[in-house]
């Protein structure tokens, strides 16, 4: 085995790529008919970077670098057809001048070609902690795509250790809780003091599902932030922003529980249970508003549509519904907002959040108590300006955009974050019809000075449309 090691490792010498630790020479030697195998490699003087998360601060800058280099690394293994398979904080070290290097290349795996792990045991190799579900299972796809999801994992565990200054999954154990953690929790990932765009990329990293998370976790998102500093947040983002500041160092407490099996029952119930907290979470964004005085009233309607749906074992909840939004002119409305929302979310904490604004026209009855029949309304009013299409069965289908999706915490800054994308929306919405509420107060005023006899208000005939600009 040892000899396959030094073998696949030798296969790397002179590689030139940057930030992996290189290889100078290897093979064999009998001391005293004793045959030792060994690898030379460059001493490079530093610390670890579990170490230096220990004893150190950083900033979001050296987050942003630790991930650039880690993606480069391993982009860089991949395009050679080779899986690093034990990326971790303890493998790679800080030198004196600040350089990261990736370490220890004694479990690569040459792709799609059968390894000595591959055998009829299929034994786990690298570090469970540290391992996504369908690794530590012996379930991975052995192609690229499925080795690059695993690697994304195992980034994401560097970046929870950055980002939470803790190992990943610190008090699960023994051995057999560890593997359900892996296998089954999300683990809490929260710091006020991190951009959110670092936070949520480490939670997306950590998704269970491997094709979901490849899916959330692009590689070009993964160097988009690492060369991204901070934004600046739209003026309207400004009150999001300033309770931010607030509230820093204040978090909401996620119970990490050390869990068994669930049986399909309690799983639905706890998919169930988030989603409900998810929910009330996203509908605060509604009562957020108003409290700014942004507009006077807002009624959420019952569920248009609530379901449960199992997809390969897994449940996921999703709950659609109508928020009306009742403003004054004074706050820039010219008649009653609606919006169409619908919420998703699965057992291990994956969801979306879906919407759509309308205006509706003249003609539309706001008032209907029933919320089938006014999201029946609704998708008429869209038809009317091509934003829905009628399907062959008769059924009318209308398409949400989505503000977030990806793994969810309930966490001040991930509440904020949702806060954020909704002010977005609502800012979108008063400069569609900020013109006609300009022309009917000037009406209104010409009509008091007596410059015109009557007073005639603007209508929308025509429904107006929102859609949300495309989520951060």
């Amino acid at each position: 085995m040892q000899e396959h090691r030094i073998a696949q490792e030798l296969k790397l010498q002179g590689h030139g790529i940057p930030n992996l630790i290189d290889i100078l020479a290897g093979g064999k030697e009998a001391i005293d008919n004793v045959e030792y195998h060994y690898v030379v490699m460059p001493f490079h003087k530093g610390t670890t970077l579990s170490s230096y998360i220990r004893q150190s601060e950083y900033d979001n800058d050296f987050i942003r670098k630790v991930l650039g280099t880690l993606t480069s690394v391993t982009e860089a293994l991949l395009a050679l057809g080779i899986a690093h398979r034990d990326v971790k904080s303890e493998n790679i070290m800080i030198d004196d001048e600040g350089n990261l290097v990736l370490m220890d290349l004694g479990v690569l795996k040459l792709i799609a070609t059968e390894s000595i792990s591959d055998d009829a045991h299929r034994e786990f190799v690298g570090t469970l902690r540290y391992a996504p579900p369908e690794f530590i299972t012996r379930k991975e796809a052995d192609n690229l795509e499925g080795w690059r999801s695993i690697t994304l994992y195992q980034i994401g565990g560097v970046l929870h250790d950055l980002v939470v200054k803790e190992e990943l999954f610190k008090d699960s154990y023994p051995y057999p809780n560890l593997v359900v953690s892996i296998l089954e929790d999300a683990p809490p990932v929260s710091n006020s003091l991190v951009d959110f765009e670092l936070v949520q990329l480490t939670r997306d990293l950590l998704t269970k599902d491997w094709k979901k998370r490849l899916a959330s976790c692009p590689v070009d998102r993964l160097m988009r932030l690492a060369v991204a500093g901070a934004k600046n947040l739209p003026s309207i983002d400004q009150y999001v922003e300033d309770i931010r500041k607030m509230s820093q160092g204040h978090r909401m407490k996620i119970e990490e529980a050390e869990q068994h099996r669930r049986t399909r029952y309690e799983r639905n119930r706890n998919s169930g249970a988030l989603s409900m907290r998810f929910q009330t979470l996203v509908n605060g964004c509604f009562e957020f508003g108003k409290g700014l005085g942004l507009y006077g009233h807002y009624e959420i309607s019952k569920p248009t549509t609530d379901e449960v749906t199992e997809v390969n074992g897994t449940f996921t909840k999703a709950v659609s519904y109508i928020v009306t939004i009742q403003g004054k002119q004074a706050q820039g409305f010219l008649n009653h907002l609606m919006i169409l929302v619908k919420v998703t979310c699965d057992e291990q904490s994956s969801g979306s959040i879906s919407m759509l604004g309308i205006f509706p026209g003249a003609m539309f009855k706001y008032n209907e108590a029933d919320p089938k029949k006014k999201f029946s309304a609704l998708s008429k009013e869209l038809l009317k300006v091509h934003q829905a299409v009628r399907k062959s069965n008769g059924s009318i289908e209308i398409r949400l955009d989505t503000i977030f999706e990806g793994t969810i915490s309930l966490d001040d800054q991930f509440r904020d974050k949702i806060r954020e994308q909704w002010l977005k929306l609502l800012k979108l919405a008063l400069e569609k019809v900020a013109d006609k509420v300009t022309l009917t107060l000037d009406r209104a005023l010409r009509h008091q000075k007596g410059e015109i006899r009557t007073y005639v208000p603007v209508r929308v005939e025509e429904p107006i449309v929102i859609r949300p600009e495309s989520h951060d």
